[in-house]
Order: structure tokens, then C-alpha cells, then sequence
């Protein structure tokens, strides 16, 4: 007989199952699309010569970082299910760099920079819609903002200021600069305090 303890242990875990798997699905179908899309060697705009294989790389971790990010308080919702969706983008990430000609080493870094953002996104306090809404701002928001930085400011300083805080831009330079381990490695310590801080919070109350 299955103690009363554990019942309650399986039963919530299959709830969380149930809950991450629609979001386990998305991520992984952008990822595919990404994949045959960089696969096709399909130009990146109608009137450009650029091709989408050899940035395949960049491509997948853009699309990773905004996936993830948007549908984290689903997809990230326990550790168990981070490690899904790790297991789940490891081998897009390193097929991806496969079809851009990147070398073992720098592939090997790449899925250390969505492991390292997966770790921060599940550390995160409190997820909720609005937590999902922040993220998709900081991942989708500041390329936007960098634009309008880069059109309409004479300060060059602003438009690099965005640049260094926005996940998105900051991995479309790898694995030409490190600066995206720097930045995800800060939100990964602020997200774990904040969490540790909440947990103490809790027993205190408690």
C-alpha cells in the first residue's frame, strides 16, 4: 500500500505533467520549424542574399531563449521538467550548429547558454502570466528598443547599453564575443537568491 505521503507526491506530479506537456510541445515544434527552416537554406528576407544555414546556430539559440522565456511558468514549472525541456534542446542546438559549420567546442558552449538561461527562468520566484509577460519584454522588447535607440539617438553609448542587456542580441554575436555567459550567469544568482530569499520567507512565516 502506498503511503498517503506519496500518494499526494505522484499526484502532483502528474499534475505538473499535465500542465508543462502543451508547453514542452511549443517549444519543441519551434524548434523544428527552425531546424528545417535553417535546413532549407531559405533566405533570411525576400530581398536579401543572406541564407539562414550558415546563422543556424544564432537562429536556434534566439529562438530557444524567446520560446522558453514566453512559456516558462508552464514549461519550467519544476526542475523535472526543466531537465525535459533541456534534454529536449540539446540535440536542436547541436544539430543546428552542426548545419552552420560551428566547431565541437563552441557547439558545446552553446548549450551551455540555454542550460545556464533554463537554470535562471526555473529559479524564478512566483511564476505566473506576468512573469512570462517580463521575460518576453527583456527577450523580444529590447531588440525593439535597440532599433529605436540605434534610428533616433546621437548617444552611441544608449544603443550599446541595450545591447548589453538584451539576451537576444547578445547570443545572435556568439560565439564572436562571451558577453551572454556574463548576463545569464547574473540573472541565473539574482533568480536563485530571489527564490532563496522567498523560501526563507515562507518557513519564517511558517
Amino acid at each position: 500500500m502506498i503511503p498517503p505521503a506519496d500518494n499526494l507526491a505522484i499526484g502532483q506530479r502528474g499534475r505538473d505533467a499535465q500542465t508543462s506537456l502543451p508547453a514542452l510541445c511549443l517549444f519543441l515544434a519551434g524548434q523544428l520549424a527552425v531546424l528545417a527552416f535553417c535546413f532549407a537554406d531559405l533566405r533570411l528576407a525576400a530581398k536579401s542574399e543572406s541564407t539562414a544555414r550558415p546563422l543556424a546556430m544564432q537562429i536556434m539559440l534566439i529562438t530557444q531563449i524567446a520560446t522558453s522565456g514566453a512559456l516558462f511558468p508552464e514549461l519550467l514549472a519544476t526542475w523535472r521538467t526543466a531537465l525535459i525541456a533541456l534534454a529536449l534542446g540539446f540535440p536542436f542546438t547541436q544539430s543546428a550548429a552542426w548545419l552552420a559549420g560551428v566547431s565541437g567546442p563552441h557547439a558545446i558552449l552553446a548549450s551551455g547558454i540555454i542550460a545556464l538561461w533554463l537554470v535562471g527562468l526555473t529559479c524564478w520566484p512566483g511564476k505566473s502570466p506576468r512573469s512570462a509577460a517580463i521575460i518576453t519584454l527583456w527577450t523580444l522588447g529590447t531588440p525593439i528598443l535597440y532599433y529605436v535607440a540605434a534610428e533616433f539617438s546621437p548617444n552611441p553609448s544608449l544603443t550599446n547599453a541595450v545591447w548589453q542587456i538584451s539576451p537576444t542580441l547578445l547570443v545572435g554575436q556568439f560565439p564572436g564575443s562571451g558577453s551572454i555567459f556574463i548576463l545569464l550567469t547574473i540573472h541565473a544568482v539574482l533568480a536563485g537568491l530571489a527564490a532563496a530569499l522567498q523560501f526563507a520567507n515562507r518557513r519564517h512565516a511558517v
